[in-house]
C-alpha cells in the first residue's frame, strides 16, 4: 500500500512557510506605516515651532504697489529669543539698512540716511514700510503659521502644503512651496495680497540652531 504521509508532511511544510511569509509581510507593512516618511508633509504647529527661538531666514521679497510699480529687496531675518535683527537692502529708497528689536520690545532702524527708534517693531514698521503689511503677523506667516490670537478666515489646511492658504487682517496668504528643515515643513514661497497691494517672499534658506 502506498503511503501518503511524506506528501502530507510536504504539503503541511509548504503551508507553514507560506503562512510565516504572509505573517511577516503583514508585520513589516504595519511597522512601515507607523514610521514617518521623509516626503510626508506635516503642517507646522505653533506650540512646536515656537519652541525654536533661535533661527535664521534669508530670501527675497517682491513688492507690488497700488499704482502698478514694483520693487525687489533682499532680506535676512535673525531671531535670538525675544531679540531679532532684520537686514534689508534695496527698499524704502534707503539702500541697505538694519532693524533691531531688543528683548524689551523696543526697535531701531539704521542706515546711511537715518537712525530712528520706536517703542515696538510694529510702530517702527508702520512708519517706514512702503506697504501696510502687518509685521507682527508677518513673523508668523513666513513660518507657515496663522497668527495665534487672530481668527483666520477662509482657512484651508491639508496634508498638501501647496493648498495651504488663509486670510488674516485683510491679507490673503498662500503657500506654494516648502522644504523640510528638522521636523518642520518651512515655506519657500509665500504670496501676500490685500486686493490692492501684494508681496511675494522667496526664501532661500531656513536655519535652526
Amino acid at each position: 500500500m502506498t503511503s501518503f504521509k511524506p506528501l502530507l508532511n510536504l504539503t503541511n511544510t509548504r503551508l507553514s512557510v507560506i503562512f510565516i511569509v504572509f505573517l511577516g509581510s503583514l508585520i513589516l507593512n504595519s511597522c512601515s506605516s507607523l514610521q514617518p516618511k521623509n516626503n510626508d508633509y506635516r503642517i507646522n504647529k505653533i506650540t512646536d515651532i515656537n519652541n525654536e527661538i533661535f533661527w535664521k531666514m534669508n530670501g527675497r521679497m517682491s513688492l507690488r504697489f497700488a499704482d502698478g510699480s514694483s520693487e525687489k529687496i533682499n532680506m535676512l531675518w535673525t531671531q535670538s529669543g525675544k531679540r531679532l535683527t532684520l537686514e534689508f537692502s534695496g527698499t524704502f529708497g534707503l539702500g541697505s539698512h538694519v532693524i533691531k528689536v531688543k528683548s524689551d520690545g523696543s526697535a531701531t532702524i539704521t542706515s546711511s540716511k537715518l537712525n530712528e527708534s520706536a517703542d515696538s517693531l510694529t510702530a517702527l514698521w508702520d512708519q517706514f514700510s512702503p506697504i501696510p503689511l502687518p509685521i507682527e503677523a508677518f513673523s508668523y506667516w513666513i513660518k507657515g503659521l496663522t497668527h495665534p490670537f487672530i481668527m483666520p478666515l477662509n482657512s484651508k489646511e491639508t496634508n498638501d502644503p501647496k493648498s495651504k492658504q488663509f486670510t488674516q487682517l485683510d491679507w490673503q496668504i498662500k503657500m506654494s512651496r516648502y522644504e523640510l528643515r528638522k521636523t518642520y515643513q518651512m515655506p519657500n514661497k509665500i504670496k501676500f495680497s490685500n486686493g490692492i497691494e501684494s508681496a511675494s517672499v522667496f526664501i532661500d534658506n531656513w536655519i535652526f540652531y
